[in-house]
């Protein structure tokens, strides 16, 4: 219920301004770092981040989805049951495309700028750095709990697997290389 509730805020046009402002900000001021030696740095950091919308809406897509079986076994009628798949869908997507697009913006960029300056921006540095941003966020957080290790660890890989799938979306969606050229962090 909480979840519908800040989805439906996450609708209003305020919270949207607020996520294209955040956006504009992003790739604008991204766009102007001198270390993106990629040709046109913010149409590639805005097609990035098309790359992590439409990632975050298939990621929402699979996780919405119940079988018609399951779904009369929780109770849902079968006259129901497309209504109840689409707005699960729909808070599900709300918020994870609202929040990707958001860290993406104010995590993502910057480490791909720091990356590029260190001629470090491939896709696996961009992953490997995902990676080790979600475990350490989860460590500060104390969403680690180690009363209960092992729902902990699975749910933690989860997200994590999550995140670095967000971050190969960013990653391949810029265009980003696959390995170091050489002579990249030669200065």
């Amino acid at each position: 219920m909480e979840a519908m509730f800040t989805a439906a805020a996450l609708l209003h046009p305020v919270a949207l301004l607020f996520l294209a402002l955040v956006l504009f900000a992003g790739v604008s001021i991204g766009g102007q770092s001198k270390s993106l030696t990629i040709q046109s740095p913010r149409w590639a950091l805005a097609k990035g981040l098309f790359a992590v919308f439409v990632v975050s809406l298939v990621i929402a897509a699979t996780s919405a989805y119940v079988s018609p079986e399951e779904s009369r076994r929780l109770g849902v009628e079968p006259e129901n049951y497309t209504t109840v798949l689409r707005r699960e869908f729909i808070v599900l997507a709300v918020l994870a495309a609202y929040f990707s697009l958001i860290g993406c913006c104010a995590v993502g960029i910057p480490i791909v700028i720091v990356l590029a300056s260190k001629g470090w921006a491939t896709v696996p540095a961009v992953v490997l750095s995902s990676v080790v941003v979600s475990l350490l966020f989860r460590l500060v957080v104390g969403l680690l709990s180690l009363s209960q290790p092992m729902p902990t660890l699975r749910e933690a890989g989860f997200l994590t697997g999550l995140h670095a799938l967000l971050a190969l979306a960013f990653a391949t969606g810029m265009g980003l290389s696959w390995r170091v050229r050489k002579g990249a962090n030669e200065a």
